[in-house]
């Protein structure tokens, strides 16, 4: 926007800078064209010439002044807006330092605190494991005790089956042996007397080992009884430790699934705090960069403000110069235009006749000079070169305006004499 208002305003100066040019040198045509007022006329053209050239000096060093001015304004203002820039840049830097720093030391306690969890569960994961391993162990065992019980159940159902068979093998064994005995007693009738005397002797025998016998069975059996008793008490025992082994187990399996979702909660909560720390500081950031960037726009929306006022009152304080320089012109123009309507009639035929000096050996000198300088103005950048390069330029065009006319003073007078001549005739 500022680069487009000085655009305008050079563009503005050149056009008006060639609009007095135009005028000025229209002026000095009319002024030489009145040959009766020649010599007044030129201390008249040099008067306004000069008068016209300190104008536009003094223009000129005022525009020079003032482009000067603007041109420091704006110097400071760059060098204000990049001390600013540099401050901003440097408190900028110092915050994300700063930050990065922070955000390493979180890192790196997080990492602390994630080592320390990762061997807390490799601990609780060892220790877990080396509880499973006790409790197959001890399921193992309990298999094989449990096997090792059914086997001896076994054999000992097949042991007490085999002494069954066999204490009814030897009872009917006996009782075949007495009744035979008892027949044989019974037969020998003459050794009755001795035979029941044997027989009492063998009955009273065979009773005493039968007693023997169902004695020792009967021991045999309360002895069992007793071994029975014993294995159904540490078969309960057993029972009631493997009761135990399975409520440990659960509880064991209701500890870890408990540790887990303490574990997972605590984990949640602190990403989520972790998070919720990082979003605060970057929305912190973010506000301080954007208060920073506002009040950097209000200053620049101020100096635009107070640019434009200043170039406001310039531009009407030039306005009036401008309409001031107006109002002289048309004093000069009524001035010079005082006898115009007595010399009308041959005005026309004199300047017919320089119209036709001009076109004839001038307008190619003039259009030729005007291109050089054309070219040598386009080719300038530097303003300051540019105002030299028009005082030079506008003192080509008076030596070559004076040229022109002394050149068509000497042929003007001899066609004027002609034409005169011609007329008389």
């Amino acid at each position: 926007m500022r680069e487009e208002e000085d655009r305008k305003r050079r563009e503005q100066e050149e056009s008006q800078q060639q609009e007095w040019e135009q005028k000025l040198q229209a002026l000095e045509k009319k002024i030489k064209s009145e040959s009766e007022e020649k010599e007044n006329i030129d201390r008249q053209l040099d008067e306004t010439r000069e008068r016209m050239n300190k104008e536009r000096e003094r223009l000129v060093k005022k525009q020079t002044e003032w482009w000067e001015k603007q041109n420091q304004e704006e110097e400071q203002r760059r060098q204000k807006e990049q001390t600013r820039l540099q401050e901003l840049q440097k408190e900028y830097e110092q915050e994300r330092e700063k930050y990065e720093k922070e955000r390493k030391e979180d890192l790196k306690r997080q990492e602390q605190e994630e080592k320390q969890k990762r061997q807390q569960r490799e601990e609780i994961e060892k220790e877990r494991k080396l509880r499973e391993k006790e409790l197959q162990e001890k399921e193992e065992i309990i298999k094989k005790e449990q096997e090792r019980r059914c086997e001896e159940r076994k054999m000992r159902e097949e042991e007490d089956r085999k002494r069954r068979e066999q204490e009814e093998s030897q009872r009917q064994e006996w009782e075949q042996k007495l009744q035979a005995l008892e027949k044989k007693i019974k037969s020998e009738s003459e050794e009755k007397e001795n035979i029941d005397r044997q027989l009492e002797e063998s009955r009273e025998r065979m009773n005493k080992e039968r007693e023997r016998f169902e004695k020792q069975q009967t021991e045999w059996w309360d002895k069992r009884n007793q071994e029975e008793e014993q294995r159904r008490q540490k078969e309960e025992i057993r029972l009631q430790k493997q009761k135990e082994y399975e409520q440990e187990r659960e509880k064991y399996e209701k500890e870890k699934k408990e540790e887990d979702r303490i574990r997972r909660e605590q984990e949640r909560q602190e990403k989520e705090a972790i998070e919720e720390k990082y979003k605060k500081e970057i929305e912190n950031l973010k506000k301080t960069f954007n208060d920073e960037a506002r009040e950097k726009a209000e200053e620049f929306n101020d100096f635009i403000d107070k640019h434009r006022r200043e170039h406001a009152a310039l531009k009407e304080e030039y306005e009036k110069q401008i309409q001031s320089r107006d109002e002289q012109f048309d004093i000069l123009k009524a001035l010079s235009a005082r006898n115009e309507q007595r010399r009308k009639n041959h005005l026309d035929q004199i300047c017919d006749i320089l119209k036709i000096v001009a076109n004839m050996n001038s307008l190619k000198e003039i259009s030729e000079l005007l291109r050089r300088q054309e070219e040598e103005m386009k080719e300038q950048k530097n303003e300051e070169e540019k105002e030299n390069l028009q005082k030079k330029h506008e003192k080509e065009i008076d030596q070559l305006f004076k040229k022109l006319v002394t050149k068509a003073d000497k042929t003007w007078w001899t066609r004027i004499k002609n034409f005169f001549k011609t007329k008389a005739k």
